[in-house]
């Protein structure tokens, strides 16, 4: 069973990150911080890929302040990465699996 949260710096960033919107957004996660959090494989990342961020209305706000370079990256040393050129399997959509529910 996965925890309910995810563990620091994640928590802190995502938490900081949730804060900068006022509607609700859904980041279509791919990576390794899917891999280490969704199904605990060891393995060490310092980004959240990123394949679509739904509505795309969100998505200016949430890069701008998650990315490389950010003022919530140099905080907790993690980062968004957008991946717009990764071509994803045919209806992928219907098999998203929400991550931390609830939470952010």
């Amino acid at each position: 069973m996965r925890p309910n949260l995810p563990p620091e710096p994640w928590l802190s960033f995502l938490t900081a990150l949730d804060k900068t919107v006022d509607s609700t957004i859904r980041l279509d996660c791919l990576g390794g911080f899917v891999v280490t959090h969704q199904y605990g494989l060891a393995r060490a990342t310092s980004d959240i890929d990123v394949l679509a961020i739904v509505p795309r209305n969100g998505r200016r706000v949430l890069l701008e302040a998650g990315q490389f370079g950010s003022a919530l990256h140099k905080r907790w040393g993690v980062y968004l990465q957008f991946v717009p050129v990764v071509v994803p399997p045919e209806d992928y959509e219907q098999r998203l699996t929400e991550m931390y529910a609830g939470t952010f």
